[in-house]
């Protein structure tokens, strides 16, 4: 085997049997998150061990690219004033009506043997201080029927879906991580207080416990109330109005691996 190593050639062949770990990537500088230090290495591993969605928005168009959108008078489009491709979920300005994106088909699921990596870098404003709704994760159904938001103050749906959400209730201000079974949720309430600026919330889970990340930092792990295993889910990313404003949140990217 022929190789080139540094200013020489020689056909030595290196062998490490140790891992490397590079922060930030392959080149250049910042912190890796948890979630993506212990997920597969997609693109150097078996693509039979492992399949990735990654999705970074840089060319998005309303119910193109795999995902669907949902919500009455809701606006859901590419924000272009924001430049690494963002998409802008605008609520209507009525009480209770959502902008939600999910993807088209449930591509997800926890498993025994299988891990489940995911995150999602979002940003909200509220224009009435408190009064949105908001969820981040996986949720078992289609977006039509499955939206995991619940009218005035009513918090994420409880019964008949399974899910792995961060939400905020309308009247709430911090995040809460919440797993679900189909007829029962479980809540970790006393998580990190939501605020205006751009926020990394995530996960790893399998059938036996999931592990919530807020911003790279593990903040909660359910160990109960898990979803079903092998239920699949879909990605949903919802807004919904706590008040007669409309509210707006800013999609970055979003990122899951399944091992499979």
């Amino acid at each position: 085997m022929f190789e080139r190593s540094g200013m020489k050639d020689h056909n030595n062949i290196h062998r490490f049997h140790q891992p490397l770990i590079i922060k930030g990537g392959i080149a250049g500088e910042g912190d890796l998150s948890p979630i993506w230090m212990k997920a597969p290495k997609i693109g150097i591993c078996d693509p039979g061990h492992a399949f990735e969605l990654f999705d970074d928005f840089l060319n998005y168009l309303t119910t193109m690219n795999g995902w669907t959108t949902t919500g009455t008078g809701a606006t859901i489009a590419a924000d272009e004033s924001v430049a690494g491709g963002v998409v802008l979920l605008t609520s209507s300005g009525t009480d209770n009506q959502a902008a939600i994106l999910a993807r088209t088909v449930e591509e997800f699921c926890v498993s025994a043997g299988k891990k489940l990596y995911f995150e999602a870098r979002v940003k909200i404003a509220e224009l009435n201080t408190d009064d949105t709704n908001i969820c981040v994760g996986m949720t078992q159904g289609t977006v039509a029927d499955a939206v995991p938001l619940l009218d005035d103050a009513g918090g994420a749906v409880i019964a008949d879906d399974d899910a792995i959400l961060w939400t905020k209730s309308d009247g709430g201000t911090v995040w809460v991580a919440r797993t679900a079974d189909g007829s029962a949720a479980y809540e970790s309430t006393n998580g990190p207080t939501r605020d205006a600026n751009w926020v990394r919330l995530g996960f790893i889970a399998d059938p036996t416990q999931v592990d919530f990340y807020h911003n790279g930092n593990l903040v909660a792990s359910h160990t109960t109330t898990l979803p079903t295993a092998d239920e699949e889910m879909t990605i949903c990313i919802g807004v919904k109005c706590g008040s007669a404003n409309a509210e707006t949140m800013q999609v970055d990217w979003v990122r899951c691996i399944q091992t499979r």
